[in-house]
């Protein structure tokens, strides 16, 4: 007699591949990505972090309409405002949340500078092995630095840094630490470099 969880085991795994987009943000900031369907929603943090190119410096939660709020720390969440009966993202996958073609979820980091983050499940493939993933296929336009005031903040120093002659040029710059910050660049090649990083300390922890 074959039981529910050896049915379970039976079934062929899936990826799904994800486009991840920050809101609001123009020209769009955004990601397509591979990753397994079982993924865990703190799993599926680090690779945001990653592929989108923030340092994880900050809070964060995942949305869905559907089915709440997940999150992690707890105590810090309260404290930022956070609700009692957010759900704990480490023991919730991607596909209890994401099923179907076109369903998709938010993202939020940092609740000071509210960068919201639409995860949207493009498509549904066939799984291969894992230790590929998670993948990055394409994307556009760079990461705003981090506690630049949100989308306002990120738009008034790219303003700023089209005109040499503003007197808050050398400061931004100055502040930004990189003379070669180019808001318009992404590197599918570098992104997948960090998650080749990211991968292997997953692979050292088990």
């Amino acid at each position: 007699m074959t039981t529910r969880t050896q049915k379970a085991s039976q079934m062929p795994s899936r990826n799904y591949i994800l486009k991840i987009s920050l809101k609001h943000s123009e020209p769009l900031i955004w990601r397509r990505i591979e990753v397994p369907a079982k993924i865990k929603l703190s799993r599926l943090h680090t690779v945001v972090q990653s592929v989108m190119g923030w340092t994880n410096s900050h809070l964060h939660m995942f949305h869905s309409h559907l089915y709440g709020t997940f999150s992690s720390n707890y105590d810090d969440m309260l404290d930022a405002g956070g609700e009692p009966d957010d759900q704990d993202e480490t023991k919730f996958r991607l596909d209890q949340l994401l099923h179907r073609a076109r369903m998709k979820m938010s993202y939020i980091y940092d609740f000071g500078d509210h960068w919201e983050h639409d995860i949207v499940l493009e498509k549904i493939v066939p799984g291969f092995d894992d230790a590929l993933l998670p993948y990055c296929y394409d994307g556009e336009n760079a990461c705003p630095p981090e506690d630049c005031g949100g989308i306002p903040g990120y738009e008034h120093i790219k303003s700023i840094l089209t005109d040499p002659e503003n007197e808050e040029y050398n400061d931004t710059l100055d502040w930004l630490g990189d003379e070669d910050f180019d808001p318009a660049f992404f590197s599918v090649h570098f992104t997948n470099m960090r998650l080749e990083q990211l991968r292997r300390k997953g692979r050292r922890k088990t």
